[in-house]
C-alpha cells in the first residue's frame, strides 16, 4: 500500500514539474523558452538596426530570420504581428514574473 501511495505522489510531482509555462498572445500559445529565443533574436536585430521607427521592418526581419522557431510562423502571417511580437518581447524581458505565474499571459504553473 505504501509503495502505491509513494508511486502516486512521485507521479503527481513529476507531472506538475514537467508542465512547461505557456505564453498566450491573441489566439496563439507559445512555450516560454521559445518566447525567450524570440527575445534574443529581436535583441540581435535591434542591435544591428536600433531605429525605433522601423518596427515593421524589425518585425519582417524577425519573421524571415532562419533562427525563428517554427511555432511563430503563423503569428508572423497575422495582421497584428508587430504588436504581438512586441508584447512577447515584454513577456520575455520579465520572464521571472512569468515563471511564477504572476503575468496574466502565462499559464501552466
Amino acid at each position: 500500500m505504501n509503495t502505491k501511495l509513494t508511486l502516486a505522489v512521485l507521479l503527481a510531482v513529476f507531472c506538475i514539474v514537467s508542465q512547461a509555462v505557456q505564453v498566450k498572445e491573441e489566439d496563439f500559445t507559445f512555450s516560454l523558452e521559445s518566447v525567450k529565443m524570440l527575445k534574443e533574436l529581436i535583441d540581435a536585430i535591434v542591435t544591428r538596426n536600433p531605429s525605433p521607427r522601423l518596427a515593421d521592418t524589425m518585425t519582417r526581419a524577425v519573421c524571415v530570420h532562419p533562427a525563428l522557431p517554427d511555432e511563430f510562423k503563423p503569428l508572423c502571417r497575422s495582421k497584428k504581428a508587430s504588436m504581438s511580437i512586441y508584447r512577447l518581447g515584454v513577456v520575455a524581458q520579465n520572464s521571472d514574473i512569468c515563471e511564477i505565474c504572476a503575468f496574466a499571459a502565462c499559464t501552466g504553473c
